[in-house]
């Protein structure tokens, strides 16, 4: 009886912990929005320096397809900028619960992963804003614009052409121009453009979280460091895949400019890597083993 009123206890404990930490996050968030909806304005300016720098300076025009859609979208990069914002402090909310169940060194162990975990994230983020996202809107645009071929009559289908302009003299059909300029050009959409950064700026933050597991793996003795370094090539064949298969987009480009960073990054934290500690009881059997001095 008594050890169950300590479960229950302990149970009781941990609701009333969650709770507190429940309502310190929403806290947090609240906040978070609040300060976001202040500047959504310059966080919207630095989601359009994409397309400012991809097209040097001379964006085309983003349209936004329904009336209510400028207004949602703009809703909702405040609540995602607030999420944001506010998410260091939910984490650690996070943290401070799931911590109280586990045992001090695993808590060391975590706890050093946590400030690198952020700081990686957000390294990524800026280096897809700073130096990845104008060159892959760049070249999407240019893409789009340059390997669809411009409308055009063929040379053998001149005669059709001469019988349309011939109708429309008599009145049949117009001879007018349809359209103002022949070529495929962007039509960008607000709320799918917005998307697009976005995405591409979380996956690549994302990605930068390849040392940590590297490191990660090594130390708890999944993988092991030497292994790792013979089978080089075969790990830098699986980011590719995996950079293909995690990519919003299917071009080239974008999958090579996520790739190549994860790899250098992996040989970073294979450099930093060290492998677990020897067990106590494996001690103890090597010293079994030595020979007396």
């Amino acid at each position: 009886m008594k050890a169950e009123s300590e479960r229950k206890m302990a149970l009781a404990e941990h609701i009333d912990d969650l709770r507190r930490r429940l309502i310190r996050a929403v806290a947090g968030l609240a906040v978070g929005v609040i300060v976001a909806f202040i500047f959504t304005k310059s966080i919207l300016a630095m989601l359009f320096y994409p397309l400012a720098a991809g097209s040097a300076g001379q964006p085309p025009s983003v349209y936004y397809s329904s009336l209510p859609q400028a207004v949602t979208t703009y809703f909702t990069v405040a609540l995602v900028a607030g999420c944001i914002i506010a998410s260091p402090y939910i984490l650690y909310q996070l943290w401070m619960f799931i911590g109280a169940g586990l045992y001090p060194k695993e808590r060391r162990v975590l706890g050093k992963f946590f400030l690198p975990a952020v700081g990686l994230f957000l390294l990524g983020v800026a280096f897809f804003f700073v130096l990845i996202s104008p060159l892959i809107v760049r070249y999407l645009m240019l893409f789009g614009q340059t390997a669809f071929p411009t409308p055009e009559v063929p040379s053998w289908m001149h005669w059709m052409t001469r019988l349309v302009e011939h109708t429309g003299e008599h009145g049949v059909v117009t001879s007018q121009p349809v359209a103002e300029a022949a070529g495929v050009r962007p039509w960008l959409s607000l709320n799918d453009y917005i998307s697009f950064i976005c995405m591409v700026s979380l996956v690549f933050g994302l990605a930068f979280e390849m040392p940590l597991v590297v490191i990660l793996l090594v130390r708890v003795g999944i993988l092991k460091r030497e292994k790792l370094k013979k089978f080089r090539k075969y790990v830098f064949f699986c980011i590719v895949v995996l950079a293909a298969i995690i990519s919003p987009t299917p071009d080239v480009m974008t999958m090579m400019a996520m790739a190549l960073p994860m790899y250098l990054l992996y040989e970073v934290g294979l450099a930093l890597a060290k492998p677990p500690p020897p067990k106590p009881s494996d001690e103890i059997v090597v010293s079994a083993h030595e020979p007396p001095s």
